[in-house]
């Protein structure tokens, strides 16, 4: 899915329903991502949990492109908000921490097969850092 939130496991279009396909099927293609991390704005802590757990919140925009076999998607963007959950177990201090990631794209320019509204809500659950 080229880490295109807002398109993961989506069935797509190029110009009219009968072209349709999977957009994580592909041979190749490109992306951007961008994350703007606003944190620290909010100054968001949680006292003594503050130890073990970490709230990340930010605002993100992917764009990409896809070439399979009938061509190519046509770019495709998203925009949301998300928020990632770092864990660090107590026990396994030196371990890296676990992350839990939720994704609400909540924009897309071109909408997936199905849907009526490029404005909707829509979510992601990931674990780690997709990128």
């Amino acid at each position: 899915n080229l880490n295109l939130r807002g398109y993961s496991n989506y069935l797509a279009t190029n110009n009219n329903e009968a072209d349709t396909f999977y957009i994580f099927n592909g041979k190749n293609g490109t992306s951007v991502n961008l994350e703007w991390d606003f944190t620290q704005i909010f100054n968001l802590k949680m006292t003594k949990l503050a130890r073990y757990i970490k709230l990340n919140t930010y605002l993100f925009t992917d764009a990409g492109m896809l070439w399979n076999d009938q061509g190519n998607s046509g770019i495709r963007a998203d925009a949301g908000l998300g928020t990632m959950w770092n864990l660090q177990l107590p026990k396994l201090a030196n371990a890296e921490p676990l992350q839990v990631r939720v994704d609400f794209p909540i924009f897309l320019n071109r909408i997936p097969v199905g849907e009526e509204s490029y404005l909707a809500f829509r979510w992601q659950i990931g674990l780690q850092k997709a990128f």
